[in-house]
């Protein structure tokens, strides 16, 4: 990289110096009015975007956000903010420059805490490190420069990937043009096929009991740095957090380098580690010279269902881990099957590319989207089919089409953690609240046939991509006909188009059934379901497409 952080001077500055600051304004979830504007508040996750609301008391646009946790978001758009969140404005400064300064504030969000909250006396005071300039001002046109390197090179590999993918369509690259689209557009491919694990007939394999310490030649802890002693630099340095596979920080002071190893987290948490990297002491090491990326995949999702034994009470320490016991496909001399987990894990990985590849050549092809259409010619194969004006459209009740059944109850704190998700009545992350193991005598829904819908507090229906239970204020709405799983999609858009209508004063709840949402009709007056799901189909290759062009244009 041309701008290197290492080669400019750096110096403490108020924030204030550079930022007026402005403090939010306290709105309880039940005095939210349903609207269109972003409020903000405490949180890591979607940029602090709590919900959208229309009886915002505080606006503003083009900030960066700080809560009281200290973590730091930059905002090009208008939004609002409860009195948990300080707005910081400077109309000269640049995206980029505040998106540098994002991260220096980032930097520091350790310092804060329930006990230690990011208070308007912080807003006032609180320093950060900033490159400057041969005056020793901050050198903004550098953090310019610097964040506009960064989305240059993430641009560029963004476009190489989907350009990969639109030759395996045999469609080409696609040709710079003008279109127009939303900018924030986003192709989310995770999860679109599921690999068949019993394919490699897994139960034909036999199994045996191991110790870790039968398995793995080394185990050894980590050794604690604290943050204030890092240096930075790029050698990975993982620590107990479930984030980002436990990646915590990039150091150039490690105690010690370890490489391609599988690393456990005292809670249990597990991920195969490929190239050097340094640990902390909340990580033990473990290693075997058969040890590769495929085999140590394998035996990492194996150890993780250890994990509901280890809590803060109790956790996976160096000794206590070298006595678990998992089980392990063996070989003929009654030893780990090395040679096999390493196959399996690169059969699946090939077959998920395959069914990628798979998944998408059918769309071109059942559709006569193949053979070399560029972005023009596909255009005038759009103009040439239904169009949503040119269809007929009729009321139905819900009940006509769905099954409609009520969710109950969950006391989270006692479900156990696993991978099915619980639905709830949010509108953020498509409802998913929590995650959970079998739950018994409770009834798992289809997400092939079924659609989700908060129905009190808010309204918003969705499809999942995997099958889910539903939770106390949720109804789950399975359909009565042998359909594309993209016909639910649409129909999805037709419920939601009904939101408006309702909210905390005005809920759903229990009028769902007798609910009326209009659909496209086919010559005989029945749901037109090949027009909704070919629809769907048009919408999501369409995506594909503006994707790389968007990135094409930014390049």
């Amino acid at each position: 990289m041309k701008n290197d952080l290492a080669s400019v001077e750096w110096k403490e500055f108020k924030i204030s110096e550079a930022f007026e600051n402005f403090h939010g304004k306290r709105l309880v979830e039940k005095q939210r009015i349903k609207g269109k504007i972003p409020l903000l508040t405490a949180g890591e996750n979607n940029n602090a975007i709590a919900s959208f609301i229309n009886n915002a008391s505080v606006i503003y646009e083009d900030f960066i956000s700080i809560d009281m946790f200290g973590n730091a978001f930059y905002h090009p758009y208008k939004a609002s903010g409860d009195d948990n969140i300080y707005f910081f404005l400077n109309q000269k400064l640049s995206k980029y420059v505040k998106l540098f300064i994002v991260c220096c504030i980032n930097m520091q969000k350790s310092k804060y805490s329930y006990g230690k909250q990011f208070r308007q006396t912080n807003a006032d005071n609180c320093k950060i490190m900033l490159p400057i300039d041969s005056k020793g001002n901050p050198n903004y046109s550098f953090m310019e420069s610097y964040m506009k390197e960064i989305e240059q090179n993430y641009i560029k590999s963004i476009l190489s990937y989907y350009n990969k993918k639109l030759l395996s369509y045999g469609g080409g690259v696609l040709p710079n043009c003008n279109n127009t689209f939303r900018e924030q557009s986003i192709f989310i491919e995770d999860g679109l096929m599921k690999i068949a694990g019993e394919k490699l007939k897994l139960e034909n394999i036999e199994w045996k009991e191991f110790t870790l310490e039968q398995i793995f030649s080394e185990i050894k802890r980590g050794k604690r740095l604290i943050e204030k002693d890092r240096i930075k630099g790029n050698i990975p340095y993982y620590s107990a957090s479930k984030e980002n596979n436990g990646l915590t920080d990039l150091i150039s002071n490690p105690l010690f380098v370890e490489k391609d190893k599988i690393i456990i987290t005292t809670f249990c948490d597990c991920y195969y580690i490929e190239g050097n990297f340094t640990a902390s002491d909340e990580i033990t090491m473990l290693g075997n010279e058969k040890l590769n990326k495929y085999n140590g995949l394998f035996l990492a999702n194996i150890i993780k269902n250890n994990a509901s034994k280890f809590a803060f009470g109790y956790k996976a320490f160096t000794e206590r881990l070298k006595r678990q016991i998992i089980q392990l496909p063996k070989d003929e001399m009654n030893n780990p099957n090395w040679q096999f987990m390493e196959d399996y894990m690169k059969a699946i990985e090939k077959e998920h590319l395959e069914k990628i590849t798979a998944y998408y050549n059918a769309k071109l092809n059942e559709n006569n989207w193949g053979g070399g259409f560029d972005l023009d010619e596909y255009k005038k194969f759009i103009q040439n089919q239904k169009q949503l004006e040119n269809v007929e459209w009729r009321e139905f009740k819900i009940n006509e089409i769905f099954n409609v059944y009520t969710g109950g109850d969950l006391i989270l704190s006692k479900i156990k953690k696993g991978n099915i998700p619980i639905i709830s009545h949010s509108v953020l992350n498509n409802g998913i609240s929590s995650w959970s193991s079998q739950i018994k005598d409770r009834k798992i829904f289809n997400y092939k046939t079924t659609i989700s819908l908060a129905d009190r507090g808010n309204f918003f229906a969705f499809t999942q991509m995997q099958n889910f239970y539903i939770g106390t204020r949720v109804k789950a709405l399975e359909i009565k006909y042998n359909v594309d799983f993209d016909v639910l999609k649409f129909i999805c858009v037709c419920i939601n188009k009904q939101s408006d209508r309702f909210s905390y004063g005005r809920n759903c709840c229990a009028n769902i059934e007798f609910l009326n949402i209009i659909l496209p009709i086919d010559s005989k007056g029945s749901p037109n379901w090949q027009f909704m799901e070919d629809y769907i189909k048009h919408i999501e290759y369409k995506k594909i497409k503006d994707i790389v062009v968007y990135y094409q244009r930014k390049s």
